[in-house]
């Protein structure tokens, strides 16, 4: 699923994600039920190494053909000049097993 990261302002890191369609746009393996998609977002000075910050999003998505609203996630870490920032985005599946979700 397509998104796109943008620092609108100092120390903050924009994750914009456009609407979509899961079952169109995740491949998942039979039988999963909700995906969790999980973003971090860590910064430090690069000539240190200096941590300046981090922090973690995590959307619950239901993996079926309803669409799923844009949105806007902020993380708020440190973006002094000379940092290294990276961003790292994962998805789980999971499948709903005995009344609980399982991965």
């Amino acid at each position: 699923m397509p998104f796109t990261i943008s620092r609108p302002q100092q120390n903050i890191i924009a994750i914009s994600i456009n609407d979509f369609v899961p079952v169109q746009e995740i491949s998942a393996p039979a039988s999963t039920g909700r995906v969790t998609l999980v973003i971090s977002v860590a910064a430090c000075l690069l000539k240190t190494g200096e941590p300046s910050g981090n922090e973690t999003h995590t959307i619950d998505i239901p993996y079926n053909d309803t669409i799923v609203a844009a949105q806007v996630l902020e993380f708020h870490v440190g973006t002094r000049p000379r940092s290294l920032v990276v961003t790292a985005a994962r998805l789980i599946y999971k499948r709903l097993e005995y009344d609980t979700w399982c991965r």
